[in-house]
């Protein structure tokens, strides 16, 4: 079986956002939110990066047709890497904020920043799990 079939490009993409957050939980821990926020984009985009690789690994498959048209034995490539997307997002979240908040608890206005970003993303974050069950419910019918 090709690397572009199996779960091969799961776990890459998996492992560029493990990557990521380990990189984000590092920086979160050393540096106070201003000095951070660049590396952490940093390591957004190289998560981000690992995901559309991993996507486009399985592009073939998709416009081939052959999963549209009865082959089921693959996983779902675009449905599956936005729930990816969305569960690193969520745990982004844990890691960013919440270390952040751990440091600095003192601190109201970055508290309220803190809780902003939060609520900012786990809204973000519904958006991405209601997408991945439109593009699941689109890719079933």
């Amino acid at each position: 079986m090709p690397f572009q079939q199996g779960l091969g490009p799961f776990i890459f993409a998996a492992a560029f956002m493990a990557i990521s957050l380990l990189i984000q939980w590092a920086v979160s821990r050393r540096m106070d939110p201003e000095r951070a926020w660049r590396y952490t984009q940093f390591a957004n985009a190289g998560a981000m990066f690992g995901a559309l690789f991993g996507t486009q690994l399985r592009t073939s498959e998709y416009l081939g047709g052959e999963f549209y048209y009865g082959r089921t034995d693959t996983l779902p490539g675009p449905s599956a890497i936005m729930l990816m997307l969305g569960i690193y997002a969520s745990l982004r979240v844990l890691v960013t904020s919440y270390v952040q908040y751990r440091k600095n608890r003192d601190d109201p206005e970055l508290s309220k920043k803190l809780i902003k970003d939060a609520v900012g993303s786990l809204a973000i974050l519904s958006g991405v799990f209601a997408a991945g069950i439109f593009m699941e419910a689109l890719q079933r019918s």
